[in-house]
């Protein structure tokens, strides 16, 4: 743990809301009121510290209530993210993304299915959550060739199979109108939009 002299657990209030903010021994910086909506771990051996999850979803963030989304999500993450450079000035400037959210959708039969948070977005946007609201870039530059592929290969019309398979009756029912009137996986994506 750090010497600052920083409580353990504390009240951070905010333009966008009140949080309350813990600080263990093991070196974690939750953010959150009812539920840890942020958590950001630190590791003192190598100066690496992640963000290890954020995840505004189920509410209980806020410790009034108010419900956060889009620019508050990013203020309430950049908060964790100052107060980490406040405990620990010397850590990496560059934070890892070591984020699983996913949310769950419910199928017509009522059976819930857990879709990645990040691979929503991809096929949805064309670049991650990260990406949009936090400029993120991926750490591995050698990647991002094949990175680039995947994306753009949502364009092409050689990659989208007009037979796709949703392997569910009530999903083929739904979704099979919508891959007729779709010439690549970003048209299908976009009809979600409209």
């Amino acid at each position: 743990m750090s010497t600052n002299i920083i409580p353990n657990t504390f009240v951070a209030k905010t333009t966008f809301g009140s949080f309350q903010v813990k600080i263990t021994d093991r070196d974690y910086i939750t953010i959150g009121s009812q539920y840890h909506c942020v958590q950001i771990s630190y590791n003192h051996k190598t100066n690496i510290a992640n963000l290890d999850w954020l995840n505004t979803g189920q509410g209980g963030c806020e410790i009034t209530g108010k419900t956060i989304r889009k620019h508050d999500t990013v203020a309430m993450a950049d908060l964790g993210f100052t107060i980490l450079r406040q405990l620990y000035p010397f850590v990496d400037p560059i934070i890892h993304l070591r984020d699983s959210s996913k949310f769950n959708c419910r199928l017509p039969d009522d059976t819930k299915v857990s879709v990645s948070s990040m691979i929503y977005h991809l096929l949805l946007y064309g670049e991650t959550y990260y990406q949009a609201r936090f400029h993120a870039r991926l750490l591995h530059t050698e990647s991002e060739p094949a990175y680039h592929a995947f994306v753009e290969a949502r364009k092409d019309p050689n990659y989208f199979d007009k037979k796709y398979d949703f392997r569910n009756n009530d999903l083929n029912t739904a979704f099979k109108p919508l891959v007729k009137d779709s010439t690549n996986w970003d048209d299908f994506f976009r009809q979600f939009e409209e």
